[in-house]
C-alpha cells in the first residue's frame, strides 16, 4: 500500500509528465480557461480519459493486438483510442449541467494524455503500478494547470510587463516549478 502511495507522489512530484518528458504543452498554448476551476476541470478530464485509454489500452494489448500477431500496430490503435475516449466523455458530458464543452478540443489534442497512455504501456510494469502511476501523473498535471493559472491571476502579476504576460509568463513559471520539483527529486 505505501508503494502505491509512493507512485502517486511520483507522479505528481517527480515524473510530473510535463516536467519531465515536455508532454501536455497544449493548455498553456494560448488563452488559458478564464478561471482555477474550469483548469482543474481540465485537469480532471484529463486524468480520467489517461485512465480509461490505459485500462482499455491494457485489455487490447493482450486480448486484441498479440492474439492477431499486430502489436506493431499499438502506437496507432492508441492515438486512436485516446480521442475516443474523450468523444465518449464528451457525450456523458452532456448530461451534466457544470461539465464545460469548450475545453473538450484541449483533451483531444492534449499530449499528455496519448504520452502517458504510451509511456505506461511500454514501460513493461503490471497493470495496477501502471494505473496508479498514470493516475499519479494526471494528478500532477492537473496541479500545475490551478498552479501556473492561480499564479497569473494574482494581484501582483499586474506589476509584470505587458510583453512578459501570457504565454512568456506561464513558462518562466513552469521552468521554475520544475527547477523546484527537480530539486526533490534527490529525497
Amino acid at each position: 500500500m505505501a508503494d502505491l502511495g509512493y507512485l502517486i507522489i511520483g507522479g505528481v512530484l517527480w515524473n510530473n509528465i510535463i516536467v519531465t518528458h515536455l508532454l501536455g504543452l497544449f493548455p498553456f498554448l494560448g488563452e488559458q480557461p478564464p478561471t482555477v476551476r474550469e483548469n482543474g476541470i481540465l485537469g480532471l478530464l484529463t486524468t480520467v480519459t489517461i485512465l480509461v485509454s490505459l485500462s482499455a489500452g491494457l485489455i487490447l494489448r493482450p486480448f486484441v493486438l498479440d492474439p492477431l500477431g499486430i502489436h506493431y500496430m499499438e502506437h496507432l490503435v492508441i492515438v486512436l483510442l485516446v480521442p475516443t475516449v474523450a468523444a465518449i466523455l464528451q457525450i456523458a458530458g452532456r448530461r451534466v449541467d457544470w461539465f464545460p464543452a469548450h475545453l473538450l478540443p484541449r483533451i483531444f489534442l492534449n499530449g499528455a494524455a496519448l504520452g502517458v497512455v504510451i509511456l505506461k504501456l511500454e514501460s513493461g510494469s503490471g497493470a495496477v503500478e501502471s494505473l496508479v502511476t498514470a493516475f499519479g501523473m494526471g494528478l500532477g498535471f492537473t496541479v500545475l494547470l490551478i498552479l501556473v493559472r492561480a499564479i497569473e491571476t494574482r494581484p501582483e502579476t499586474t506589476l509584470v510587463p505587458v510583453w512578459l504576460r501570457g504565454m512568456p509568463l506561464q513558462f518562466i513559471t513552469l521552468g521554475m516549478i520544475a527547477l523546484a520539483l527537480k530539486g526533490l527529486s534527490g529525497i
